[in-house]
């Protein structure tokens, strides 16, 4: 008996102590208001329990708790950790630009991706960066229009041959899906891979379903811990998929290397800046980043993998995402798909010859479309980051306190009515018309932005334009200005009905 409460004892001083030295942190918390339920240890991992949906459904939820104080800021977490979440604008450029470091919680992603820039710690993000920058450079974003406009061309062709054309209602996501992962590989590795017409090639496989597995143990909270994660059957599968993943980039890199070097092609491609896109011939990403890192700071063949692997992963499924989110407004307003349509008609007239980056430039209305879309249904609603060792003061006056969990609601910041006045929740396109419309975020924003989003924004404008300059996208209109489309989080948000539309020829 006096053992058990000389234990007891011990765990209170422990306690005691514990909550004694985190006294200012919680001093600091209690300026942060919570949403009803959302205060006690348990408030939030009971959606965890209820799987992935509610993950999306919390982040709604709470960003609308937040826009409806008018703080923009809610702490749904706390002991033993505080996590706190954010969605006004100014806190949201502050945090972005200046709290680097990833949480915790992407150190989940590293199994398979490494230390990519877009998971690595700030120490080797840095290098990183440094070295990817002029690989997506403008220029070479630019030589890749020819290839996403014939892949562009090609899916749209293919929903025809399909007999997708006027047969009603159907599921627009593997062939969206097809088209971004058969667009990166080429970019990326310089390797065509026909998803389009045989979906179950093994690589691509792989891509899929390490996505899924790897969306599986965010929500699974109880896998975090390696300890626990390492004899479940989740990292069997992903350790079998990672395998089929790194083959065929481990052999391309492998092969690029060896011929860059025998036909002496760096040297060369260096000194006429080919590499810039001022070449006859168009190279892959692998190829700009191996001549880049040839001279200095040269890039191990893993870490190529790494940065190849994180485009294939990340760019394929934010791109068909937009694009998805994208058709499914359409089909919703007609009206805004009719005014589309005469744009890209009145551009090419009876032409049928494949888009161009001139194209791009022109077709103003195309672009205020995506932007309207992937403002309202960011493929990433959410940026998880690390407050660090320090408290960070924030522009609102609102001090967050050291070693805490900000989650960054892209969701509510893109919908926040005192950004986006009255409308914020509405579709409308044409509020992109002035230049000098409020940021949206979807991409995120900092030193740490998505170093694709151009690449990603031309994917996107190819493909809904490739379709709806052939083909009517038909669905039940939406009976007010505020589209609802139901969605759930799997890495990214994405349409719980995979995007279900209908097509009639033009």
């Amino acid at each position: 008996m006096s053992h058990t409460i000389i234990n007891i004892v011990l765990v209170i001083l422990c306690y005691a102590l514990y909550r004694y030295r985190r006294r200012r942190v919680h001093e600091l918390a209690k300026n942060i208001p919570s949403p009803p339920g959302a205060s006690s240890v348990f408030g939030a991992l009971k959606y965890s329990l209820l799987g992935k949906d509610m993950i999306l459904e919390l982040l709604i939820e709470y960003s609308r708790y937040a826009h409806s104080i008018g703080c923009g800021m809610v702490k749904f977490i706390t002991d033993p950790h505080i996590c706190i979440g954010v969605s006004d604008r100014d806190d949201v450029e502050y945090i972005l630009k200046n709290c680097l470091e990833k949480d915790n919680i992407m150190n989940l992603f590293r199994e398979v991706i490494g230390n990519a820039g877009i998971y690595a710690p700030v120490s080797t993000w840095i290098h990183r960066r440094k070295m990817l920058i002029p690989a997506f450079g403008p220029k070479i974003i630019k030589s890749f229009v020819s290839i996403q406009a014939r892949q562009g061309q090609d899916l749209s062709e293919q929903l025809e041959r399909d007999g997708r054309v006027g047969s009603g209602e159907f599921s627009i996501w593997p062939y969206i899906n097809a088209y971004t992962l058969s667009s990166i590989a080429e970019t990326a590795l310089g390797v065509k891979l026909d998803a389009l017409r045989d979906p179950n090639i093994p690589f691509l496989r792989a891509v899929q379903d390490v996505l899924c597995f790897m969306a599986s143990r965010i929500v699974k909270f109880w896998l975090w811990p390696q300890f626990i994660y390492k004899f479940s059957s989740l990292h069997a599968d992903i350790q079998n998929s990672k395998a089929l993943l790194y083959s065929l980039p481990n052999k391309i890199i492998k092969e690029k290397r060896e011929a860059l070097h025998n036909n002496n092609k760096v040297k060369n491609l260096r000194e006429k800046q080919t590499i810039y896109g001022q070449g006859q011939e168009t190279k892959s990403f692998l190829d700009h980043l191996i001549i880049l890192s040839e001279e200095e700071n040269r890039l191990s063949d893993e870490e190529l993998r790494e940065e190849i692997l994180v485009m294939m992963l990340a760019g394929t499924d934010s791109s068909a995402v937009a694009i998805g989110y994208t058709l499914v407004l359409l089909a919703k307003y007609p009206e805004i798909q009719e005014k589309l349509y005469s744009e890209i008609k009145n551009h090419f007239g009876t032409s049928d010859r494949p888009l161009d980056s001139d194209d791009l430039m022109a077709l103003e209305y195309l672009s205020r479309v995506v932007k309207e879309s992937l403002r309202l249904f960011p493929p990433a609603p959410g940026i998880a980051r690390k407050a660090g060792d320090k408290e960070v003061h924030l522009p609102s006056g609102i001090i967050l306190p050291r070693e805490t969990t900000i989650v960054v609601s892209i969701w509510g910041m893109n919908r926040d009515p005192k950004q986006w006045g009255p409308t914020a929740e509405c579709f409308d396109p044409d509020r992109f018309s002035d230049k000098q419309t409020a940021t949206y975020a979807s991409f995120s924003l900092g030193p740490r932005n998505c170093i694709g989003y151009k690449y990603a924004l031309q994917s996107v404008k190819i493909a809904v334009a490739s379709i709806i300059r052939r083909y009517k996208v038909v669905g039940e209109p939406e009976k007010g200005s505020v589209p609802t489309i139901e969605s759930t989080f799997s890495i990214m948000m994405r349409a719980k009905d995979d995007y279900k539309i209908a097509l009639e020829k033009r």
